[in-house]
């Protein structure tokens, strides 16, 4: 499967970040990249996407309120999408974190991709952490009522079940002699403290797991399913 992949926002921009750079390691290139944010520092700490797959739509000052829908310019992304390889492309998603600005615009987006393109359009969102706060919840509730009206789906990638999980794989154990035992994660070795490092390890799950549903079925130039892992009803 074929996907124009749109990162809008920090966490949808890191999340094509990863994804993209999974597909540049396989034999078989499954996704065209672009990413959109209001953030410059944000854009500038991407890895592997390059320059000309980011669009910057700089603020005066990110501290004071502002209309994301005066600030970016869709039309704008819509030229440089077009002059993206989409001929062979089997559908288009859309990445976003729910409960921050810059996925107000997300609407916006798919209403004009809709009028250039027939393939399916897909949003794959993050929901913010129960620390975030009942005002970024509720937001978060308001993006989904309004994101849904204008695709064809939505995965939720729910950030505090995910976390639970991964920190689960780093937990300690005691054993017959009283020693600590630190279980194997398939993570790292430890449990990073420093919230952008979760974050870092979060996207890039998410990315891992849209990358392999991509792959399901596809075969390489040899004839050869890509695909390497399957996936169970409880990922």
């Amino acid at each position: 499967m074929r996907i124009l992949a749109i990162g809008v926002g920090g966490a949808g921009s890191r999340i094509v970040d990863q994804l993209y750079n999974h597909d540049r390691k396989s034999s078989v290139s499954c996704v065209s990249s672009i990413v959109v944010d209001v953030d410059s520092n944000f854009l500038a700490q991407l890895k592997y996407l390059p320059e000309t797959s980011k669009i910057l739509f700089s603020v005066i000052d990110p501290d004071v309120q502002y209309d994301i829908r005066s600030t970016v310019d869709v039309s704008e992304i819509m030229t440089r999408v077009k002059g993206l390889d989409n001929i062979d492309i089997d559908a288009i998603m859309v990445f976003t974190g729910l409960g921050g600005n810059v996925c107000e615009i997300v609407p916006e987006i798919t209403e004009e991709i809709r009028k250039s393109y027939f393939e399916p359009v897909f949003a794959v969102c993050t929901l913010p952490y129960l620390r975030e706060g009942r005002a970024v919840a509720k937001k978060a509730a308001d993006d989904i009522e309004k994101i849904e009206k204008c695709v064809d789906g939505i995965i939720l990638f729910d950030n505090e079940t995910w976390y639970k999980k991964i920190k689960s794989s780093f937990e300690t154990t005691v054993n017959e002699r009283g020693e600590t035992v630190v279980k194997p994660s398939p993570y790292g070795r430890n449990m990073p403290n420093n919230p952008r490092d979760i974050y870092m390890m979060l996207n890039e799950r998410i990315a891992k797991q849209i990358d392999l549903l991509l792959r399901a079925g596809e075969f390489d130039d040899r004839g050869v399913e890509s695909a390497q892992t399957v996936l169970d009803a409880g990922e």
